[in-house]
C-alpha cells in the first residue's frame, strides 16, 4: 500500500463514491484520507479483541495494516476492554512482529487508575477481581477489605 494514497474502506453502502472524492473505485469502496491539518498525522485508535485478533488468533491481513499504519508514522494506541496488564498485550503484539510498547496499550483498569487518580486521588479501593488486576493499582491507591 502507499501511504500517500490513503487506506480503502468499505463504506457499507450500495452507491459508488467515485464521483465525489475524484478516484475510482470498485462500487461502495472509496479511499479515507489519513491526512490532517498542517500535513501532521492523526493517531489512531485500534481496538485488539475482535478487532487484530479472535482468542489466539491473528485476523487475516490486521498485522500488515497495523505496520503499514506504523510505517507511515501514525501514532498507535491500542484499546481493549480486558483488564489484562499493558505489558501483556505489548508483548504479544511485539512477539508477532510489531514492536510495541505497554505505554501503547490502554485497558479497562488503565483507563480506570487514569480516571481514579484524577478524580480520587487519595480513595482507598474496594477491588473485586482478581490479584492480577489489584495489582495494576498498586502502590498508588490503598485498599479496604470491607
Amino acid at each position: 500500500m502507499d501511504p500517500t494514497r490513503g487506506l480503502p474502506f468499505s463504506s457499507g453502502r450500495d452507491r459508488d463514491d467515485s464521483a465525489r472524492n475524484g478516484r475510482p473505485t470498485r462500487r461502495g469502496e472509496r479511499h479515507m484520507s489519513l491526512t490532517a491539518a498542517e500535513g501532521r498525522r492523526p493517531g489512531i485508535v485500534m481496538d485488539l479483541d475482535g478487532t487484530v485478533w479472535v482468542g489466539g488468533r491473528m485476523i487475516a491481513g490486521a498485522l500488515e495494516c497495523l505496520a503499514w499504519l506504523k510505517q507511515a508514522g501514525f501514532p498507535l494506541v491500542y484499546l481493549t476492554n480486558n483488564p489484562v496488564r499493558p505489558e501483556s498485550y505489548a508483548s504479544r503484539l511485539t512477539g508477532r512482529g510489531l514492536p510495541t510498547e505497554p505505554d501503547e496499550v490502554m485497558t479497562a483498569s488503565t483507563i480506570l487508575k487514569d480516571h481514579l487518580r484524577e478524580v480520587m486521588p487519595s480513595a482507598r479501593l474496594f477491588v473485586l477481581s482478581d490479584p492480577d488486576v489489584r495489582a495494576q493499582f498498586e502502590p498508588e491507591f490503598a485498599f479496604s477489605d470491607d
